[in-house]
């Protein structure tokens, strides 16, 4: 397998200290003695007991924030206050103390990051990091999973401790989720004398007259025809329809790279097991075909020029009221919709023709670089900050829904986080994360991004465009960029 400059250094500063830890020096925590730290209880919540040290040494565990949220001015004392009160309360026993360390350019958060790494002063605490983020230092983090011992995952939906087991490292526990659903305009669906989709995932859709279908990519093709209007008031299914007229659109995936769009059909990603070698997701081969003809075909689907006119809010569609249905995640409610007039919810994600439901998830959570000098109480300062009593109330400072379960029912029902829609279809959502995610890692992350962007932008802005060839074309582009990462 090849290893990126970065991540053979990440693995030689690794390999030097297991050295320096065995020779008896090196770091500030060798010259008292070995190191004892007991497991946390079971309970999961903060009443974790630690020993910092069989000789009572001091161990000061230092928190780096900037990889994601964080580095804004008003949320900087909030997060100064945990830090605060895990220093006033001691949580982990006298010895153990918290340092909060806050990046001072969000941009180059991730270089100073490294920085501190290969220069022997990593920090043993970083985030939040949401997946795409953490691929920036794939190899580089701490599998906490053998540091865990009983400490009750209960609370999580296992599907999002998978989601954050990449690469065969459990890198962080589920903290602050942000679900992707289907978000519908209810004025447009009543004009069309269309029924709303169904808010129950793997639930049929039943249309006005009752009739029960699949809630499918089909369907939701088959109400988008419906919802997509030409001046005129025709369709993509009347004589006469113009494409180069349309006022209304429906349905629409915005913000999004192509990995975000296919994920629609199914999680994947372009690089195989091997970490090196370049492979094109079958699911995703069929996505790319149903998003030109979504297009250029069945009309249904913005172009890039229409996507950024006005009558489509110069790219944020469902906000100008003329996007049927578009799938985004919660972050967007708020802002996302605050122009919009029209009456909207949220519904199910689709299933793709095997029946599989893929609700593409972004999601933070808090790692451990594997370069820490203190492992072990990192862990444990980890567990209390991802406790019951804890991680609510930091979720809530990045405006994350918490991904504990008990946390939940009270977010929801917060007045403070009512957006307009109905949390519990998010809240279901997250059963269904993509895994892979469509942010993970692949080899030469920015360029490969770049290639892929350059790729898809041509296909989808060529009406007459081969997609068959451009998908048995693209690891052949793609391949050499991969290939760079050595």
């Amino acid at each position: 397998m090849k290893v990126s400059k970065f991540r053979a250094i990440l693995l030689l500063l690794f390999a030097m200290s297991l050295i320096a830890a065995a020779c008896g020096g090196g770091d500030d925590a060798d010259d008292g003695g070995d190191t004892a730290t007991t497991a946390a209880s079971g309970d999961g919540g903060g009443d974790t007991a630690t020993t910092a040290a069989a000789s009572g040494e001091a161990v000061e565990i230092r928190w780096f924030v900037g990889l994601g949220a964080g580095t804004d001015a008003p949320v900087i004392p909030q997060q100064q206050a945990i830090v605060d009160e895990f220093n006033a309360t001691k949580p982990l026993g006298e010895n153990i103390s918290l340092k909060l360390d806050v990046a001072p350019d969000a941009d180059q958060a991730a270089t100073l990051m490294q920085t501190q790494i290969v220069g022997g002063n990593a920090p043993d605490i970083a985030g939040p990091v949401g997946v795409k983020g953490a691929a920036q230092f794939f190899g580089g983090w701490l599998d906490i999973n053998p540091y865990l011992g009983d400490y009750d995952l209960s609370d999580f939906d296992p599907a999002l401790v998978e989601f954050w087991n990449q690469g065969g490292v459990q890198l962080g526990l589920p903290f602050a989720v942000f679900p992707q659903v289907l978000w519908y305009n209810q004025e447009l669906f009543d004009e069309a004398g269309l029924a709303y989709p169904p808010a129950e995932f793997g639930a049929p859709y039943v249309d006005a007259d009752g009739n029960e279908k699949p809630w499918d990519l089909d369907t939701l093709r088959e109400l988008a025809m419906e919802l997509t209007v030409d001046s005129n008031g025709l369709t993509p299914n009347d004589d006469g329809f113009d494409p180069n007229a349309r006022v209304q659109w429906g349905f629409g995936n915005m913000f999004n790279d192509f990995r975000g769009n296919a994920t629609l059909f199914g999680s994947g990603n372009f690089v195989d097991a091997d970490n090196e070698t370049c492979v094109f997701p079958d699911e995703w081969k069929t996505a790319a075909n149903w998003y030109h003809d979504a297009i250029w075909v069945d009309h249904f689907h913005p172009d890039a020029a229409f996507g950024d006119s006005e009558i489509l809010g110069s790219g944020n569609w469902f906000n100008s009221g003329n996007m049927g249905m578009i799938t985004i995640h919660t972050w967007y409610g708020g802002w996302g919709t605050a122009d919009l007039a029209a009456d909207f919810d949220v519904a199910a994600i689709p299933s793709n023709a095997a029946g599989t439901i893929t609700a593409k998830l972004h999601a933070d959570t808090i790692g451990i670089p594997k370069a820490t000098s203190h492992p072990a109480e990192a862990v444990e300062v980890l567990k209390w900050m991802m406790s019951a009593e804890i991680a609510p109330r930091l979720a809530a400072i990045y405006g994350g829904l918490p991904a504990r379960a008990s946390a939940q029912a009270a977010y929801v029902g917060d007045p403070a986080n009512d957006l307009g829609f109905d949390w519990n279809v998010a809240v279901s959502a997250l059963s269904y994360p993509d895994n892979p995610n469509h942010e993970a890692w692949w080899p030469n992350y920015l360029e490969s991004t770049d290639a892929m962007n350059e790729w898809w932008t041509e296909l989808t802005n060529d009406p007459a465009a081969d997609v068959d060839a451009g998908i048995d074309a693209f690891c052949g582009l793609l391949q050499p960029v991969f290939d760079r990462d050595a």
